[in-house]
C-alpha cells in the first residue's frame, strides 16, 4: 500500500500584471504572471486527493532583482501563502527559504547581525506566514536562522535547511563561513535524535548541496553519509530544471548512498515550461520505510497555452516507467547515470524532462558531460575529477555551465 504521497514543487516567481503567459519559444526570459500561478493552484486543488502534504522548495520573487524592495518581497510572500491557503486549505505545506526571498537578493546575514542590515524582518515574516503549518518549536529556529524541523506523521520528520548559508553569492559568508547560524550543528542533533527514536527523515532546501560552496558541501556530505540509514529523501530546487543528484560515500567514491531530488520550477525563467513533481512515499503502516517509491512530473506547455489561451497541466512522465527502474534507491539512480552515458536515446529523454519538454537545442559533448557530472555529488567535486570524453576539456564544461546557469 502506498498511502503516502506528496507534491514537491518549487514555487513560482510572480508578476502581478500581464494578461497572458510569458513569451513562447526557446528564449523565455520573463516570469510567471499571477493569474498563471492561480491556475496552478486551481489544478492542484483538483488533484489534491492524490497527495497528502506539500514541499515548497523556495524562491518566489522574479529575477528583476534591481527593482525590488523589502515591502515588495513581503507582498509576494503574503500573496503566495494566501493562494496556498485558499486552494489547499486541508494540506500542510513545508516551505524552505530560497535565495531570492531577501532584499537585496542573496543577502542572508548570520543571526548576530542586528539592525537595518539584519534580515530579521524576513525571518519574522516567514514565521508569521508559515505559522499555520508549523509547530511552535519549528518557528523558534525559523525566526533564528531560517531552518526548522517538524514531524510529518509518526515515524517521519522533515528537516528544512537554510541553504543560503552555503550560497556562493551570499557575501556575508566572507565574515563567517564556518557555521554562521549554528545550523549544521543543529542538523546533526536533529538527525541523532531521529536515529535514537527510530524516525526517518526527509530533507528539504532550496540550493542543491552540489551547488553550494566547498566547505558547506563537504560538511553536508559527511553528515548525511553518517546518517544515511535515517535519511530517506532529499528535495531541492533552485536550478529550475528537473533533475537529480546521487551522493557517494566519503570513503568509497563509487558507492552511492543517497539521492537528492531536484524539482523543476513553475517559473519559465529561462527558456522553460512550468512544472512540478508528485512523489509517492511508502505508506503510513507499521514497519513502513517512508522511502520514495515513485515520482511523476507534470508540466504546462507554454507555447500551446499561448496559442489556445487555455493553460493545460499534463502528466509528463513517471520515473520508473520512463527510465525502466525497478525502484528508486541510490544504486538504481547510479545505474541510471551509467545508462545515460551509454544510451544516447535515453539521455535525450532525460534531456527533454530536464527542460520540461522545451529543449533549447542539441546537446553537444560539453553539454552532456556537464549534465552527467552534475548528477553526481562527491566529496572532491573539482573539474580535474570530471569524467571527460575524448575531445572535451574541463574548461569546455565550465564554460557551458557558466553560460547556462540561471539562478
Amino acid at each position: 500500500m502506498t498511502a503516502g504521497s506528496l507534491c514537491a514543487a518549487e514555487c513560482p516567481t510572480l508578476q502581478a500584471t500581464g494578461p497572458r503567459l510569458p513569451v513562447t519559444g526557446a528564449t523565455i526570459t520573463v516570469t510567471t504572471p499571477l493569474q498563471t500561478l492561480e491556475n496552478l493552484m486551481q489544478y492542484l486543488a483538483s488533484m489534491q486527493d492524490s497527495f497528502d502534504w506539500v514541499y515548497w522548495t523556495g524562491d518566489l520573487p522574479p529575477h528583476n532583482v534591481w527593482n525590488q524592495s523589502r515591502d515588495y518581497e513581503l507582498s509576494i510572500l503574503n500573496t503566495t501563502v494566501a493562494l496556498l491557503r485558499k486552494y489547499l486549505p486541508s494540506k500542510v505545506v513545508f516551505p524552505a527559504v530560497g535565495n531570492h526571498e531577501s532584499s537585496p537578493v542573496n543577502s542572508f546575514p548570520p543571526p548576530y547581525i542586528k539592525g537595518n542590515q539584519s534580515n530579521q524582518w524576513l525571518l519574522n515574516a516567514f514565521a508569521d506566514q508559515w505559522g499555520a503549518w508549523l509547530p511552535d518549536t519549528a518557528l523558534e529556529t525559523l525566526r533564528w536562522g531560517g531552518y526548522y524541523s517538524a514531524q510529518i506523521r509518526e515515524g517521519l520528520r522533515v528537516i528544512s535547511l537554510q541553504t543560503n548559508y552555503g550560497n556562493d553569492q551570499n557575501y556575508w559568508l566572507l565574515i563567517n563561513s564556518t557555521d554562521p547560524a549554528g545550523q549544521l550543528a543543529w542538523f546533526v542533533d536533529q538527525l541523532q535524535a531521529a536515529e535514537d527514536s527510530g524516525e526517518k527523515v526527509h530533507i528539504i532546501g532550496h540550493i542543491p548541496p552540489g551547488d553550494t560552496i566547498q566547505w558547506w558541501r563537504t560538511n553536508y556530505i559527511k553528515i548525511i553519509n553518517r546518517y544515511e540509514s535515517t535519511i530517506v529523501g532529499q528535495f531541492f530546487g533552485h536550478t529550475h530544471h528537473d533533475s537529480f543528484s546521487v551522493f557517494y560515500d566519503i570513503n568509497n567514491s563509487s558507492r552511492p548512498f543517497s539521492v537528492a531530488n531536484i524539482g523543476g520550477s513553475v517559473t519559465t525563467y529561462q527558456g522553460l515550461n512550468m512544472g512540478f513533481h508528485v512523489y509517492t512515499v511508502d505508506g503510513d503502516y507499521p514497519g513502513t520505510t517512508n522511502a520514495l517509491l515513485n515520482a511523476e512530473g507534470y508540466y504546462m506547455n507554454v507555447t500551446d497555452a499561448n496559442l489556445s489561451n487555455e493553460p493545460k497541466w499534463l502528466n509528463e512522465y513517471d520515473v520508473k516507467s520512463a527510465y525502466g527502474m525497478s525502484s528508486l534507491g541510490p544504486g538504481d539512480w547510479d545505474a541510471l547515470i551509467t545508462r545515460l552515458e551509454q544510451d544516447d536515446d535515453l539521455f535525450m529523454k532525460f534531456y527533454s524532462y530536464y527542460y520540461k519538454m522545451n529543449i533549447p537545442g542539441p546537446c553537444d559533448a560539453s553539454c552532456k558531460t556537464s549534465l552527467i557530472n552534475d548528477l553526481q555529488t562527491r566529496l572532491n567535486d573539482s573539474p580535474t575529477n570530471m569524467k571527460l570524453p575524448s575531445g572535451t576539456t574541463a574548461e569546455d564544461v565550465l564554460r557551458y555551465r557558466k553560460a547556462h546557469k540561471v539562478c
